[in-house]
């Protein structure tokens, strides 16, 4: 059975065989937890990213295209091999086979960590509740780019001095059905980027070259403290944050059209009545925060990594003064009102 908005092709059909494999091998392919280990931090699980920048330092340093003295490395297994860490991520870089031994990296959308699997000193864990563990190898080569897994093993740094994960235990917690954008330049259509949003974040995460310009990543993390800086501010001057509807019954504004959604709905044109009507009772200034949507022939104003899909988000910041003498049925003028966007 095809799946909508998947394109049918020779990667997508060979990615569903392997899941319908994946079925008969663990159970249940998309299991509900896996819990992490919590060793950089007690009682917070363990990140990839958290695992990297802890033990980062034990990496041997190198010159340039040679590789760390064998002593070096040695001392740092030592080490090492006493931290055994359970983490989940997905997988960054098709998996490259060598042999009995293959090595991939996975990503938690900062950071990545390679994985080192060796045929027969890892097994597979099954899903099922009691069913016990499997044959490891046969379920690494039914992973494909872009999964998301599971491992458990001890931390060592390899003969090029990479911080690594020997896998003992390996997991599979869900399949990517799409092949996953350009791992090397992430993407650069605009229109991708748009209106897939989540390729966008995939990508930007993955990609292996990077630049001076913000990932998608990076830019939502910005935007998220410019807006909580934003809210702060206008609290700790007093205002109160009024959430009011999008779409009322009547259409507001002498030019507001009526959205037919099912229901016969008016876009609230004028966004300063119903912060009017917030006055009347009287309040204390307020700020408003809503949303509206994408128009295709605007230029795009907050940026291209705002919120998902056509929709976007902005802040009305609207200070209702008080005016104790005004009556419920006065409508106060506000003195500013002011839109800003991000």
């Amino acid at each position: 059975m095809s799946t909508p908005f998947i394109e049918e092709n020779d990667q997508t059909a060979a990615r569903r065989e392997h899941l319908e494999a994946l079925r008969l091998l663990v159970g249940n392919v998309y299991p509900n937890k896996f819990e992490r280990s919590a060793i950089v931090e007690p009682g917070r699980e363990d990140t990839i990213t958290a695992i990297v920048e802890k033990f980062h330092a034990f990496e041997p340093r190198k010159d340039d295209n040679a590789r760390p003295a064998a002593e070096e490395i040695e001392l740092a297994n030592q080490q090492l091999n006493k931290f055994s860490v359970r983490l989940a991520g997905r997988i960054a870089s098709p998996p490259r086979e060598m042999g009995k031994a293959a090595f991939v990296h996975i990503s938690d959308g900062v950071s990545r960590l390679q994985l080192y699997l060796r045929k027969g000193e890892f097994a597979g864990v099954r899903n099922d509740v009691g069913c016990g563990d499997g044959d490891g190898w046969s379920l690494f080569e039914l992973l494909d780019h872009g999964d998301f897994i599971g491992v458990e093993g001890y931390l060592f740094v390899t003969k090029t001095g990479e911080l690594s994960v020997h896998v003992q235990k390996l997991q599979f917690l869900a399949k990517a059905l799409l092949p996953l954008p350009d791992k090397m330049h992430g993407l650069n259509d605009p229109e991708i980027r748009q209106r897939q949003r989540y390729a966008d974040l995939i990508a930007g995460s993955l990609k292996l070259e990077k630049d001076e310009a913000l990932t998608p990543r990076e830019v939502f993390e910005r935007r998220s403290a410019v807006v909580r800086e934003m809210r702060r501010i206008l609290e700790d001057h007093g205002y109160v944050e009024v959430e009011t509807p999008m779409l009322t019954p009547l259409a507001t504004g002498a030019a507001a059209r009526p959205f037919n959604v099912g229901l016969v709905l008016g876009r609230t044109v004028p966004r300063e009545l119903l912060a009017q009507a917030c006055a009347r009772g009287p309040a204390h200034s307020g700020t408003r925060t809503l949303s509206w949507w994408r128009c295709q022939d605007t230029p795009d104003l907050l940026g291209p990594s705002s919120l998902f899909g056509n929709w976007k988000s902005g802040h009305l910041w609207i200070p209702i003064p008080t005016h104790p003498s005004h009556s419920s049925s006065a409508i106060p003028t506000p003195h500013t009102a002011s839109e800003n966007t991000l």
